[in-house]
């Protein structure tokens, strides 16, 4: 009967050990994956960005940016329970958009699907 090789045991609780503290220090769950549709009122959404707590995790989020003012979107850089806000892009190009609007407060829901509805008005522009 041969007996198992405690160095392999030590390898394997090492490795156990350095997954928890990996865990404990921030390390955590991987990047969740979320998406909704981003509507605006008057012309065609032509960019969102997303503006993360962690400003490490702002960045674009993907559009298809097809001429249509209520649009898909999905970011996959922010974690379960990371804050952030948003600035949509209204009519104009991509590059340079004819209106912005933006939600001006912490949204902390990073899961599944948001949608936001944005009114791009003259004077009056909200999330």
């Amino acid at each position: 009967m041969r007996i198992p090789s405690t160095r392999a045991g030590s390898l394997a609780a090492a490795a156990v050990l350095a997954a928890g503290l990996f865990t404990a220090l921030g390390g955590g769950p991987a990047a969740a994956q979320i998406s909704g549709t981003v509507t605006c009122f008057h012309d065609p959404v032509v960019g969102l960005w997303i503006e993360a707590k962690d400003s490490a995790k702002s960045g674009w989020a993907w559009t298809p940016n097809n001429g249509q003012s209520r649009q898909p979107w999905k970011r996959a850089e922010l974690g379960p329970n990371d804050k952030y806000k948003i600035r949509v892009g209204c009519g104009g190009t991509p590059s340079k958009w004819g209106t912005s609007v933006k939600r001006t407060f912490w949204s902390g829901w990073t899961t599944g699907n948001r949608d936001f509805n944005c009114y791009d008005g003259a004077v009056i522009r909200y999330c």
